[in-house]
């Protein structure tokens, strides 16, 4: 992208004159590791005050021409130091920023038996009147889950037998054949 800025000598000896000059767009949505914004930004030379080549850096530092060292890159500006209006502005009302993935994600995790709808970032049943019925349960929405038609009462089974829900009968277990 570029700017044309007025460039003014002082003290006014000239009229200002229109410069163009390049700059790095940092509005768009994405993440970009420093070494990619640093290369597209101008340089602003104050003379090389450098008398020797620059050294290799680490990967965490870049070479400072004018102080002659590697520094460390600028610190990313974490989600906490953004104010709720600004976050509101990046992401919309139902996400957050996760630095890690470098994108907008929703605000929160759901609970059990839950599942979250990504269109809107709210938490649906993951159990319906229909899903129980193909495990012929009933669905229970208070606890968004399946559960038999009647609930048993605690029955005690002689051992070898175990407590078939569905219709409150002690039945024998099967045995597991080991090949």
């Amino acid at each position: 992208m570029t700017q044309m800025l007025f460039q003014i000598a002082i003290p006014l000896t000239y009229m200002p004159q229109p410069v163009t000059f390049g700059v790095a767009n940092h509005t768009a949505c994405k993440c970009m590791p420093p070494t990619v914004i640093r290369r597209h930004a101008p340089h602003h030379h104050r003379g090389n005050s450098c008398h020797h080549s620059p050294k290799p850096c680490n990967n965490a530092e870049f070479w400072d021409s004018i102080t002659c060292q590697c520094v460390p890159y600028p610190q990313r500006r974490m989600r906490a130091e953004l104010s709720p209006i600004a976050e509101l502005a990046v992401c919309g009302p139902f996400l957050v920023f996760d630095e890690d993935l470098c994108e907008c994600v929703c605000r929160r995790e759901c609970p059990v038996n839950y599942s979250m709808n990504f269109g809107n970032c709210t938490c649906q049943c993951s159990e319906s009147s229909e899903t129980c019925a193909q495990k012929d349960k009933l669905f229970d929405p208070e606890s968004c889950s399946c559960r038999w038609e009647r609930e048993c009462p605690v029955k005690h089974c002689q051992p070898g037998r175990s407590n078939k829900l569905k219709n409150c009968h002690c039945v024998r277990e099967r045995k597991h054949r080991n090949p």
